[in-house]
């Protein structure tokens, strides 16, 4: 395809850009009324193009379409095929709730922030990528 923009996003991607927006809520960047637009609309997304306006103004941050690529696979522990998973080096939920289940990738360190809100962590199918150290 060859605009970026008009690509599916799937629901990893809201997800993302969702815990950008709370973020952004929690250094004081956004209000709550925006913040509850903009997560609104950020669900409701169907193309990385729908994404782009939510963090176009926020810094450093935004939605990169040069990203909007399948992600790379992640080796698989146990040495079998590769597995595609989303890297989080953290999880902030402010009035709301983040979940990280499933695949995904797991490096040295991740930060939880919680505020008014809840985080699980499901490291059962997570993938650590950092040396272990025992």
């Amino acid at each position: 395809m060859d605009d970026p923009s008009r690509m599916r996003i799937s629901d990893a991607d809201r997800h993302n850009v969702a815990e950008v927006l709370r973020e952004a809520a929690g250094e004081g960047r956004l209000d709550l009324a925006e913040l509850d637009e903009r997560l609104e609309a950020a669900y409701a997304a169907k193309t990385y193009g729908d994404l782009v306006p939510l963090t176009a103004d926020l810094p450093a941050k935004g939605l990169d379409l040069a990203g909007a690529t399948a992600p790379a696979p992640v080796p698989a522990t146990g040495g079998g095929a590769p597995v595609v998973g989303t890297r989080y080096n953290s999880s902030i939920a402010v009035m709301g709730g983040v979940e990280r289940k499933g695949v995904w990738e797991l490096g040295e360190t991740h930060t939880v922030f919680a505020l008014m809100a809840g985080v699980v962590i499901d490291l059962r199918r997570a993938i650590f990528t950092a040396p272990r150290r025992w």
